[in-house]
């Protein structure tokens, strides 16, 4: 599992707690007796990205940050702010093909992607904080710890989010494309060994 963040310093928003959204993740698969190799990328450019990708094997990306209707926002070399358009995002995950879901937990997500390009892809409807997506993050991983499927991973972080009394308008949506339909997902990223390469013997697909 890869978990990519960037922070860079916006005048209009106040810092990301990202070492919270990293911890959820953490504590979710702690409850349960498997072993996930969890890929932090802090501070990440678009090389550092592209270079995760290409060095290992993972079956679920993460992202936590800013994020527009344009695309993601990563780094650059000094350290300022880099938009990482939807449509590069799409071909760079579209490459690897062992990724069974991509999360993105960041503003209007959602709302950028025109299309899935990858089987199960989660991103945030509207302007989200840290609280909210940290609820999400938190009910979805304590289900694919579970070995849940898609769809009830999907369901768990929502009700995540709603137990905390959290703007339904914020609810985030979920993309699924036909043949991945109520997948068990988890099965492969509860596999994993220490090189971040699956184990298959130990995958069971609903």
């Amino acid at each position: 599992m890869l978990v990519v963040t960037a922070n860079p310093e916006r005048e209009s928003k106040p810092a990301l707690r990202i070492d919270r959204e990293i911890r959820a993740i953490r504590e979710a698969f702690k409850q349960y007796p498997v072993s996930v190799h969890i890929e932090p990328l802090m501070a990440a450019t678009i090389d550092d990205f592209r270079r995760a990708l290409s060095s290992q094997r993972f079956d679920i990306v993460h992202f936590a940050g800013h994020a527009d209707l344009k695309g993601i926002s990563l780094l650059d070399e000094v350290g300022n702010e880099f938009v990482m358009a939807y449509d590069s995002l799409s071909e760079l995950i579209g490459r690897q093909k062992t990724i069974q879901c991509v999360l993105l937990n960041a503003c209007h997500t959602m709302e950028g992607i025109s299309d899935p390009f990858a089987p199960v892809i989660v991103g945030m409807m509207d302007e989200t904080d840290d609280d909210e997506a940290i609820a999400f993050a938190t009910g979805f991983y304590d289900a694919v710890a579970a070995d849940r499927s898609a769809d009830e991973a999907y369901d768990e972080g929502i009700l995540s989010f709603q137990t905390r009394g959290l703007n339904p308008h914020l609810i985030p949506a979920c993309a699924e494309s036909s043949r991945t339909r109520r997948r068990r997902v988890s099965a492969a990223w509860r596999s994993q060994d220490a090189s971040g390469r699956g184990r298959h013997d130990a995958a069971r697909p609903a």
